[in-house]
């Protein structure tokens, strides 16, 4: 699966499996769009609104996990925590505290 640009432009979000095809980041849908169907390539279109809304709601649940939250862009964001915290948790663990409720809650890949 692939997510064009406004108007359907080109490529701005790839799967794993679409990288595997060997369709770039920036990829004309009109070079893609006759393939496509002997491919299995499937194109959505991007919906800016929605995608908003979903960093609104990763960046709030963020913030539950700490107070310093540096929203980086739309779609990342630095998350501050304290070292000793390392001394008492593995990261792995420390980590997926994190992950696994905002994947749950925003049906989103972290």
């Amino acid at each position: 699966m692939i997510v064009l640009s406004n108007n359907d432009g080109c490529t701005v979000a790839r799967s794993s499996e679409a990288k595997s095809l060997g369709i770039g980041m920036g990829e004309p849908w009109f070079k893609l769009a006759a393939g496509a169907g002997r491919m299995g390539l499937v194109a959505k279109s991007s919906n800016y609104e929605l995608y908003g809304e979903m960093s609104a709601r990763v960046m709030k649940l963020l913030a539950r996990f700490s107070a310093w939250v540096e929203v980086y862009s739309i779609d990342e964001a630095f998350l501050g925590v304290r070292p000793v915290i390392f001394l008492i948790a593995p990261k792995k663990r420390i980590i997926g505290t994190v992950v696994r409720p905002i994947s749950a809650w925003c049906l989103a890949p972290v």
